[in-house]
């Protein structure tokens, strides 16, 4: 998960980073962060890719001086990070789709557009004003500010802000879950889903959580999450061409596994990692050998 931290307060950055760098070791969350001392800076690493980051936190007023003890200085320690990219290590989620609603372009000014081209100029914006420029570039990125200022709190509205938090007044542990949420959002986006729909009744079941299909008589039976099945029409060749790109092998004419599911192959069975042995065809073995191989070699 990419975080971008835009704040000409050294300082706070800092804080803010080892803060973020602490929850994502507690809560298993694997996290690069970037560190941004002004609005242009922000627009260059966001030009062309305007969804760089996953999550932006994003100081109002640049050039002014900061106010009260910052909510994370209370909960950060030891030395700061230095400017640039920092990385924390965990576990990170899944991927896919998500749009932001509403239309931003007509209300960005032309100096803000500017600021995201190729040379990108420098430029006096404010936080909010670069968050309407964000967004008119097609930035779907959750946008935090984190700020003195308590003026802009209605403006967050206007662009679609994730959250508002004050600097010297939000507590480490409202920080905390703010950036939990935020996680669970990005989360969310990134997470593909399968549709399956049958007798009327209709599913759509993330991906991450599949174990494996079977199929018989044209009946693709999905087993998932914690010993679900639903059954649909289809073919398994179907099912292999669709997910095949996903992480998902064919162990049996009668079968397909999810790789990250398998516990341990041999030439007749796999047995998967919640303990349920399927049959593995001649014609497939091989294959899945050299697959599970090389995601051995290149995890």
């Amino acid at each position: 998960m990419k975080i971008a931290i835009c704040d000409d307060d050294t300082k706070e950055r800092e804080d803010c980073a080892r803060l973020l760098e602490i929850l994502a070791n507690k809560h298993g969350a694997a996290v690069e962060i970037t560190h941004l001392d002004s609005i242009s800076d922000l627009m260059r690493h966001c030009h062309p890719d305007a969804n760089a980051y996953d999550i932006i936190y994003l100081d109002i007023v640049f050039g002014a001086a900061g106010e009260g003890v910052s909510p994370v200085a209370a909960a950060a320690s030891g030395k700061g990070t230095a400017s640039g990219t920092s990385a924390a290590s965990g576990m990170s989620a899944a991927s896919g789709t998500s749009a932001v609603s509403g239309t931003y372009a007509a209300s960005v000014s032309a100096t803000a557009v500017a600021s995201a081209s190729a040379t990108a100029p420098e430029v006096t914006l404010d936080g909010v004003e670069a968050a309407k420029a964000l967004r008119g570039m097609g930035c779907e990125s959750e946008i935090i500010f984190f700020t003195v200022s308590r003026t802009h709190l209605m403006s967050a509205f206007d662009v679609n802000a994730f959250h508002y938090i004050v600097k010297g007044h939000t507590t480490p542990s409202k920080f905390e879950e703010i950036f939990l949420r935020a996680k669970e959002a990005v989360d969310e986006k990134n997470r593909e889903y399968l549709h399956c729909s049958a007798g009327g009744e209709s599913r759509y079941i993330d991906i991450s959580t599949i174990l494996y299909f079977t199929v018989k008589d044209r009946i693709i039976q999905v087993h998932y999450g914690d010993g679900q099945v639903f059954e649909f029409y289809s073919t398994i060749g179907k099912i292999e061409n669709q997910l095949g790109a996903c992480g998902f092998v064919r162990i049996h004419k009668k079968y397909i596994v999810s790789m990250n599911g398998i516990d341990t192959l041999t030439r007749k069975a796999v047995t998967l990692k919640n303990r349920e042995i399927l049959g593995v065809g001649k014609t497939y073995y091989t294959k899945v050998k050299q697959i599970l191989d090389m995601r051995e070699a290149h995890p």
